[in-house]
């Protein structure tokens, strides 16, 4: 969220690498995901990242993600995608 902040506030050089943490995010096993009391923030703060993101590409991709996520992913997180 910190680097989002900061991202928003004009820090460019930050971009490219928040997005890559954000996405190996959704890489991660699925055990390892949030648990559901964790899931609202990180999935408002995907939110947020998606619609500021300028390239449409990358948005994409992390749709693309989601919806792989979504086959093997607990239902709270199925419901939030």
């Amino acid at each position: 969220t910190l680097i989002y902040q900061l991202i928003s506030k004009g820090y460019v050089k930050l971009e490219d690498r928040f997005y890559r943490v954000l996405y190996q995010l959704l890489l991660t096993s699925p055990k390892s995901l949030p648990h559901s009391s964790q899931l609202t923030g990180f999935f408002a703060l995907l939110y947020k990242a998606l619609r500021a993101d300028k390239s449409t590409d990358r948005v994409v991709a992390f749709v693309h993600r989601l919806l792989q996520r979504c086959l093997f992913a607990q239902e709270a997180f199925v419901c939030a995608s």
